[in-house]
């Protein structure tokens, strides 16, 4: 009897093991390449836009976030509208100021599903817009890369990035009405918090100097210190 209980222990402690084997990174997230070479990008949103003129609505506006694979550093750019030339826009000036992006990964349209009128507009806009996306990015030399439908877990480095821009956000904000130069501005002010955060946990000796920032990797030292 003790026998046949043992041996049902070990057939057990086979089938569920204590520890998991941990999957390879994607060989992206683990090159040495310039800021933002490879990258992915999500919208964020909604927010509203105060015109401050008189019996103008609040006007809905979005945050495309551009997050590099190698140090999550992000970029934010804030996006009038939902339309292809909007995006085309916001990626234009994100090539401007951090140069052209050999690959660009971003979700597929048919993972923003449910009742949220969000989603069903975040999903019609990239249903409309990923042929001229596609077309824009390779006549510029860009690989333009959508994850596999219905698989959000692809992108998880951009839905964190989204996740914690939008807790920045909420925590200096929350549902203000702003400007579009006070947005622009706030956009700003986090993605500069964002890029303070250490890459990995810090050490315990005094003697280790500052923790590793995508700050570093971007401009040298921290976004949001004082220069030493």
């Amino acid at each position: 009897m003790r026998e046949k209980h043992a041996r049902k222990l070990s057939v057990a402690a086979s089938l569920f093991p204590v520890a998991q084997i941990m999957g390879n990174l994607p060989a992206d997230m683990v090159r040495m390449e310039r800021p933002f070479l490879v990258c992915g990008v999500d919208f964020c949103g909604s927010f509203y836009v105060s015109l401050k003129v008189r019996d103008r609505p609040p006007i809905k506006t979005y945050v495309a976030v551009f997050v590099w694979f190698s140090s999550k550093a992000v970029h934010l750019e804030l996006v009038v509208d939902l339309s292809t030339d909007s995006f085309l826009s916001v990626f234009k000036r994100f090539v401007g100021r951090k140069g052209v992006p050999e690959k660009v990964y971003s979700d597929n349209a048919t993972n923003f599903v449910g009742a949220c009128n969000v989603l069903k507009e975040l999903s019609e806009a990239f249903h409309s817009s990923r042929d001229e996306l596609s077309g824009y990015a390779a006549q510029r030399g860009v690989e333009w890369c959508f994850i596999p439908p219905r698989s959000p877990h692809f992108g998880g480095l951009w839905e964190a990035a989204v996740k914690s821009a939008k807790t920045q956000w909420l925590r200096g904000v929350g549902n203000a009405k702003l400007t579009t130069d006070e947005l622009s501005t706030q956009l700003v002010e986090v993605e500069a918090l964002l890029n303070t955060r250490p890459i990995a946990s810090p050490g315990t000796d005094p003697n280790d100097g500052e923790a590793l920032t995508p700050g570093h990797l971007l401009i040298g030292q921290p976004l949001i210190t004082l220069p030493q």
